[in-house]
């Protein structure tokens, strides 16, 4: 799963079979994150190796944007890792419901965004 936050909400909402890297996230930048956001906005990303380098940082400079790391290791600082734990549970509550996980995960990002 893979979505922004800002201001208590969470948007542009995707998830990915396997793993995230780089290329997943340059993808969901140009056709997710992207449309949704507004020139002279920052854009903060956690210190994860696949959020750094490729076209990351061009992708976000091209919409009007600006890129921003946060501090290594400054979970604190990072808003939507609460976000992520409160999905998860509702995620897994809903696993009865659904016959896979991505269904479940897919059902719950709709609901949250």
């Amino acid at each position: 799963m893979i979505a922004a936050y800002c201001n208590g909400q969470l948007f542009a909402p995707f998830t990915v079979e396997g793993t995230c890297n780089r290329n997943v996230i340059e993808t969901w930048l140009e056709t997710c994150l992207i449309p949704t956001l507004k020139p002279g906005q920052i854009v903060v990303a956690d210190n994860a190796t696949f959020h750094r380098g490729g076209r990351i940082q061009e992708i976000i400079e091209s919409a009007g944007c600006q890129l921003k790391y946060l501090p290594s290791y400054s979970p604190e600082l990072n808003k939507i890792e609460r976000c992520w734990s409160w999905l998860k549970s509702r995620i897994r509550q809903q696993l009865i419901q659904f016959d896979c996980i991505r269904d479940a995960m897919e059902y719950v990002l709709r609901l949250a965004s």
